[in-house]
């Protein structure tokens, strides 16, 4: 089990880089479901009090991602030990994977081309939509 803390409604995972990658791994080679957001500043304030952060966020692994996470912890009293952004983390979960199927939800057409290109070509994973 990851480490989490609790801010408002949201549990959200403050545990080593290397723990997350190696949980991620494990659910993804078990084929369970696994779903992930990035909790930062936009994600908090676009969700906080509404139906996406009611019922639709608490199925996720929720990943302290930037400052303003670490800033509002710390009011409530919280030291946020880890910035586990997808910037690095990503890149290091894919390597760390076997060729898998990845789904890419969201973002323009030309973003999820250019990734798609990115993951098969540099990580060798199939991408479904």
């Amino acid at each position: 089990m990851l480490k989490s803390f609790r801010l408002g409604k949201f549990s959200i995972v403050d545990d080593s880089r290397a723990a997350v990658v190696a949980s991620l791994k494990a659910a993804i080679e078990n084929k369970s479901s696994q779903k992930v957001a990035f909790m930062n500043s936009n994600l908090y304030v676009q969700s906080y009090g509404t139906f996406l952060a009611e019922n639709l966020l608490q199925d996720f692994t929720l990943l302290n991602d930037g400052v303003a996470v670490k800033i509002s912890a710390a009011f409530k009293g919280y030291s946020v030990k880890h910035n586990l952004n997808g910037t690095d983390l990503v890149p290091e979960l894919l390597s760390r994977l076997d060729k898998t199927s990845i789904a890419i939800v969201g973002g323009e057409a030309s973003v999820s081309l250019k990734m798609e290109q990115c993951l098969s070509e540099e990580y060798g994973h199939d991408v479904v939509y």
